[in-house]
């Protein structure tokens, strides 16, 4: 199998989903943050509860990335493809609001 075989059978795996969905989360805290600082200065602690709801996404966003990321790559045979290809897949995937994992899109 070659590595862009093995990045297809990843792709079309079920926790592929996951793996976008914490990369998604984790794009979306840095968001959050920087919404957070102007609005610490006021006199309400809504900056500052803003600021823990982006770190709590961060971290959730993390932990579900590594979780599903670690056992699908340990699935694929060798020669597994490199971190750096997987990495921009899912960052390609991620940045997208459709999933390229392959489906056919019927009309809505």
């Amino acid at each position: 199998m070659t590595e862009t075989a093995g990045l297809d059978v990843l792709r079309n795996s079920t926790q592929w989903k996951a793996i976008v969905r914490g990369t998604r989360l984790v794009m979306i805290a840095p968001v959050l943050g920087a919404i957070s600082v102007p609005l610490r200065g006021s006199a309400t602690t809504i900056g500052t509860t803003l600021l823990i709801i982006a770190a709590i996404v961060w971290l959730s966003g993390t932990v579900l990335f590594f979780v599903s990321f670690i056992p699908a790559y340990r699935a694929l045979s060798h020669p597994r493809p490199t971190f750096w290809k997987i990495r921009w897949a899912v960052i390609k995937d991620a940045v997208a609001l459709t999933s390229q994992r392959g489906e056919k899109k019927g009309k809505i």
